[in-house]
């Protein structure tokens, strides 16, 4: 796998990626491999397909997978060689499969940019109380003592029934609606 890193700003960085012919081949390889023991084609025994018929019937889907599960297998192993820390996820730009089974892409991720700490001791804060919490408290214990007077008991077995009603809150007190 070639690697190459750009850092076009603080933040932003851009890996360029190229993976082996070889290595696209050898995980093709392995795929089919593995398909030609599971696949379930009419007209042949299960494990006994020809290989040229499984390139055939899902050689695209084959290719596909693979890029993909490479693509995903280099973006975590150059994130790892460049010791990088991604914000989220990169962006796979300007893919290409090349007929020799080569993959080039280019990969935009938002990195955690460095900076230096400055001091940060001494400085001062002001701090605000905050206000309007009494009024708020007092409001919705109000409502719950209204809710609470509509529950009452029923029978031994302690069920209870509650009646709310539709209550209308607005400016500090409960109406009924």
């Amino acid at each position: 796998m070639q690697l190459t890193m750009t850092e076009p700003k603080p933040w932003l960085r851009e890996l360029e990626i190229e993976i082996e012919g070889e290595k696209v081949k050898a995980k093709i390889d392995q795929t089919v491999a593995q398909l030609l023991d599971e696949a379930a084609v009419p007209g042949f025994r299960k494990g006994h397909v020809p290989r040229s018929i499984i390139e055939s019937r899902f050689g695209a889907e084959i290719e596909s997978q693979t890029a993909t599960d490479l693509v995903r297998e280099a973006y975590e192993a150059a994130i790892e060689e460049k010791h990088l820390h991604p914000i989220r996820s990169g962006e796979v730009k300007d893919y290409e499969l090349t007929p020799d089974k080569r993959i080039r892409f280019k990969i935009e991720l938002e990195v955690v940019p460095e900076f230096e700490l400055k001091p940060y001791t001494g400085i001062a804060i002001e701090r605000h109380e905050p206000t309007g919490f009494d009024a708020e408290f007092d409001r919705r214990l109000n409502a719950l003592r209204v809710i609470k007077l509509f529950r009452r008991r029923l029978g031994k077995r302690g069920i209870s029934v509650i009646d709310f009603g539709q209550f209308l809150f607005g400016r500090g007190r409960v109406l009924f609606a």
